[in-house]
This record gives C-alpha cells, structure tokens and sequence, in this order.
C-alpha cells in the first residue's frame, strides 16, 4: 500500500486498485475517485495539523474535527480555565483555515450574523477581544463553520507557493511564484497587494497600496520608491459566479518583504515648528528630494 500526506490529506492508493484503472477505460473515474478520497478526509488532517501544534487532546477534540461539531457542553469547555484552550486558538485557526479564506461561507451560513466574535478563525486568525463574545459566537455558528471548512477544502484554492523576488532597482521589481498545491485547476487569477512599510515597523501603510492582477506566474511591479522596505501579498482567486469579487473563492495571502535599491525620499521642513488657532485649517507644503 502507497500511503502519502500532503498538508494532511492522507491519500492512500494499492496496487491493485492502480493497475485496475490505470491500464482500462476507467482511467478518469480513477482520477475523479483519488480526489474524493483525498478530501473526506479533510477532518483527519486538522486534527493531525492540530497535533502537530501540541495542542491539547481535549482542545483538538473540541475544535479540530471538522466533521463531528462539539455539542454545546463541550463548547463551554474551550474557555474553561482547567482545559485554557483559548491560549491555543491561534494555532487551531491555522489548521481549521488550511490556507483557504472561508469567511464568505462563514457569514452566508451563520446561524447567528450578529453573533460573529469568532469569525476569525474562517481566515486563520484566533485573536479574540472578549472571550464571552468569542464563546457565545463558537456556541451558535461552531456547527455552520465547519461545514464551511468542509466545503472549502474542495471548493477553494490553498496558497501560491514559492513566491521569489528576482531582480529589484530603485523603482522596479521582478517576482515569480508556483501555482497553489491544492485545487490549482480552479484558479481562475491571482491577486497581488504591495504595501510601503512603515519606518522602523513591520506595520504596512495600507494608504501605499499597489493593486496587481494577474493570470500569469510572474509580475513586474514598476513606481516603486527607491531604498524602502515592502510587504507583498498574494492570494489566488478561484472561479466563481458572484460578480463580486469578495465572493469568489480565495486563498489566504502568500507574503514576502523586500527593499528597493537607493536613497529614500527625504523631506525637510521649511520651519521645525508651525502653530496655528485651534479649530483653523492649515495647508503645508513639502519640498521631497529624491535620489536614485
């Protein structure tokens, strides 16, 4: 027996089973059969992705078995201190996610929108701000989110693989990437998000957002500053019959940072001080020199 993981998704093929389809008519149903079997057992690989976390036994019961949804006893056990699976919820949200972005599902298929604390966890993100809101969210929608993460790992596309940045000038940059390994077939474009990060910070200035679609495996990306740090994203989008885009089936984003050659733009003050009246409007001018 051939047994092989991939993210999880445990395929297992034998010998017979090969040759009877591979060398018959039945060659497509074979193929067809392979993808099924990989995907129902999407349940089995978050748990194991949840193991591999170290994540509590009682935890990875709790909220890492996609195909069995705790009952509400069981659900008033994740924030209880003696079990503090809410310390874990990061690590589960990863698993739970599989680099996919369910959040579409999540809010179509919500027993309860305006219950929506948990949400998170349908694009890999566990933060929470008040673990009431959190529970209260896990207790009525836990059930309709898994059955979205099942869906998904079928119907959307995981991550672009192997983001590369080739050649970079003050103002240009070259990269290059590899289709997602799961439901490649599906994508439809990808998307790319260039962000200017913040001085001293990894924070991206969302105001510097660069916006590139694509169908092909590689981009230039021109009207770049030179000497400045850069967040990339990207994120593969599937086909969809929504007409819009936040609909359509998405991964979670693939990043990348990297700097441009040069000086910086500076900026001098013609004064180090300006006042003006409280409540009054004042217009300021910068003179910005740039070096290449």
């Amino acid at each position: 027996m051939l047994q092989r993981f991939i993210e999880g998704f445990e395929v297992k093929l034998t010998s017979i089973f090969i040759t009877q389809h591979l060398f018959s008519n039945n060659f497509w149903i074979f193929v067809g059969l392979i993808s099924t079997l990989n995907y129902c057992n999407a349940s089995v690989s978050v748990e194991q992705c949840c193991i591999r976390e170290r994540i509590p036994n009682i935890c990875v019961r709790t909220l890492c078995n996609t195909a069995s949804p705790p009952s509400d006893f069981d659900v008033y056990d994740v924030f209880d201190r003696r079990n503090n699976c809410s310390r874990y919820l990061d690590s589960v949200a990863k698993c739970l996610a599989a680099g996919r972005d369910h959040s579409p599902c999540c809010s179509r298929e919500a027993k309860d929108l305006e219950e929506n604390a948990c949400f998170g966890l349908c694009r890999g993100d566990g933060h929470f701000h008040r673990a009431s809101a959190y529970q209260t969210c896990i207790a009525l929608n836990l059930a309709s989110m898994f059955s979205c993460f099942e869906k998904g790992y079928q119907q959307i596309p995981s991550p672009p693989r192997n983001l590369l940045i080739g050649q970079v000038s003050s103002t240009e940059a070259e990269l290059s990437w590899q289709e997602p390994e799961h439901n490649a077939k599906i994508v439809d474009h990808y998307l790319l998000y260039i962000y200017e990060l913040e001085t001293g910070s990894e924070k991206a200035d969302l105001s510097t957002e660069l916006r590139i679609e694509t169908v092909s495996k590689e981009a230039r990306i021109n009207q770049l500053e030179p000497g400045t740090r850069y967040l990339l994203q990207i994120i593969a989008l599937g086909l969809g019959t929504s007409k819009d885009e936040n609909e359509l089936p998405r991964s979670l984003p693939t990043e990348l940072r990297f700097k441009t050659s040069g000086i910086a733009p500076q900026a001098r003050p013609f004064k180090d001080k300006i006042y003006a009246a409280l409540g009054s409007e004042t217009l300021l001018a910068c003179k910005i020199r740039t070096r290449h």
